[in-house]
């Protein structure tokens, strides 16, 4: 029984007593609430008083009044109220406000808060409590934030960008990146686009493709005369699902079912030698260290030897599906081969990626490159019981590795980024260091935000969010200490201490209730505003035989999935 409203310039809460509303909030340094309360016009109308009441939860079970007022009819509208509230800065606390009627029996008992908020001071200033309306983003950089960027922009400003997708590599401690998704579809649509998969599409499927009318950022660059062009290993990240829009060349690389890094060579080096008089963007999207966990040798043995696994039980999706589903159980060892496995494949990966540098170095073209590593998501290995990735959102799914690499000379003084970054900050920073933010759209459309400012010092978002697929899917938000999820379509939650338990192994719902509370309507607060788009009136492309078995071998498919002859 509530609602907001606008009352003159500000917002207003209005209540229907008798009711209340609670909100869990994190208390800035010497926090007082601020609020006018008033009557409803139609309270007033009605010849209705009412009772106003504040009162403040620090710990569970503990809730206590702060504050308590009765406003009738006929009384001159009363002025702002400040309470102080009990507790240090960083406390969670519950405050509630209530409204009912007086011991008269008014039956309409129609309160007003007016313009409530929470304000504390910091060096001095006013500064908000942080509660479901705290920014995922941090809000833009200040001025003299992106003037101490501006160095990094004119060192770029004949720079090319190559960048390098690993599929689903766990981050090391190299980064503080998160990916929006934890699958290829809905992460890689989000780095183009730069926005939320519940804005650049339902992203709830396999087959639904990009939604039509998304500014990509190789649209933008080339519409800005930039030489654009893509090479895929994996078809998710393709053509089929409309992810090469925009670019100048487009070359599906997975098109031998089970393509591998080298299946690179030497398609884009030749591409690198007849483009390296031009401007230009080129992106390359491995399949490593994707299912399946197969490296060539010497890389299957690298660290440790090639067994107990079979190679048909680690090429086999079935295999990993039955070991998921629990009707198979995966023993220490054959865990410890699929690490080195996955190991492998990464230094598979990181030879071919070398290679390519090579090459940028042979053509005069390193000195003049940033490069840019990233992962379009992370990989479980049974630490929660899930090989994969898709549905789970713990940290060896949702933090990625994010290296940008200046040429010798040209790099920021700073080398290692403590603050948090989402994909969605990397078209933005690809359109900054190629000087066309800002251009068709993009500063309207992209919801990320220019890494080149948080790389000389600006501070990071303050909190990243994660989701998996299913159109009811789970989503992650992750701060500076916790990660809270939420599963939307069986109401199971789970928070974590990532400082005392960053292996994500004791759950605090049950024990730390207020601030369990905090992170849910942060949340919900979040999601709510994740714009769903209109219907785009795509339809997902037929698969071809060679599309088909190419996905099933990466586990997109299942097993007993048939494929088509043509």
């Amino acid at each position: 029984p509530f609602s907001v409203v606008e009352a003159g310039s500000a917002p207003a809460l209005v209540e229907v007593g008798p009711a209340v509303v609670r909100y869990a909030v994190r208390l800035p340094p010497r926090a007082e609430l601020r609020f006018t309360p008033d009557l409803h016009p139609s309270a007033r109308a009605a010849g209705a008083a009412a009772s106003f009441r504040v009162t403040v939860e620090p710990r569970p079970g503990e809730e206590g009044e702060a504050w308590s007022r009765v406003i009738g009819p006929r009384d001159p509208a009363p002025e702002e109220v400040a309470i102080p509230l009990p507790g240090r800065a960083g406390d969670i606390v519950r405050v509630g406000l209530h409204v009912g009627g007086t011991e008269a029996g008014d039956r309409h008992a129609w309160g007003l808060w007016k313009a409530p908020r929470i304000l504390g001071r910091v060096r001095g200033q006013e500064a908000g409590a942080e509660g479901a309306a705290t920014s995922l983003d941090g809000g833009p950089p200040t001025e003299k934030e992106r003037a101490r960027a501006d160095p990094l922009r004119r060192a770029a400003a004949e720079m090319n960008v190559l960048f390098i997708i690993l599929d689903a590599a766990r981050a090391s401690e190299l980064s503080r990146a998160y990916t929006p998704a934890v699958y290829t579809l809905a992460a890689m649509s989000s780095v183009w686009t730069s926005q939320y998969p519940e804005r650049h599409h339902d992203a709830a499927s396999f087959s639904e493709p990009l939604a039509r009318g998304r500014l990509t950022l190789a649209q933008l660059l080339s519409a800005q005369g930039i030489q654009t062009a893509g090479f895929v290993a994996n078809p998710i990240a393709g053509g089929l699902n409309g992810l090469d829009r925009g670019f100048s060349e487009f070359h599906e690389v997975w098109r031998e079912v089970g393509s591998r890094g080298d299946s690179f060579r030497p398609l884009v080096p030749d591409w690198l030698k007849a483009n390296k008089g031009r401007r230009f963007f080129a992106y390359v999207h491995f399949r490593e260290p994707h299912f399946p966990y197969d490296p060539p040798p010497p890389f299957d043995t690298r660290f440790g030897p090639d067994a107990p696994l079979t190679k048909e039980q680690r090429r086999d999706n079935a295999f990993f599906t039955d070991v998921n589903q629990g009707r198979r159980r995966m023993s220490d060892a054959e865990r410890e081969h699929l690490v080195r496995l996955y190991d492998g494949s990464l230094a598979f990966a990181d030879q071919e990626i070398g290679a390519l540098r090579k090459v940028l170095d042979a053509e005069g073209l390193l000195d003049r490159t940033v490069i840019i590593v990233a992962a379009d998501h992370g990989e479980g290995l049974m630490e929660h019981g899930w090989i994969g990735h898709n549905v789970q959102l713990y940290e060896s799914l949702t933090r990625v590795p994010l290296v940008v690499r200046f040429p010798a000379g040209k790099e920021p003084r700073q080398t290692r980024v403590t603050g948090f970054a989402s994909l969605l900050d990397v078209a933005p920073t690809i359109a900054d260091l190629f000087g066309v933010m800002g251009r068709g759209g993009s500063q309207r459309e992209f919801q990320g935000r220019s890494l080149l400012d948080l790389i000389v010092g600006a501070p990071g978002r303050p909190a990243v969010l994660s989701r998996t697929v299913w159109d009811r899917p789970r989503y992650s938000l992750r701060d500076e200490r916790y990660k809270f999820i939420d599963d939307t379509r069986t109401g199971e939650e789970q928070l974590y201490d990532l400082q005392a338990d960053p292996e994500e192994r004791r759950n605090l719902t049950a024990t730390d209730p207020l601030r369990t509370a905090y992170y849910r309507e942060a949340l919900q607060h979040w999601t709510l505003g994740l714009a769903r788009p209109e219907a785009t009136g795509a339809a997902g492309r037929a698969l071809t035989r060679v599309q088909c078995e190419n996905l099933k071998s990466l586990g997109y498919l299942g097993p007993d999935v048939k494929c088509p002859q043509n």
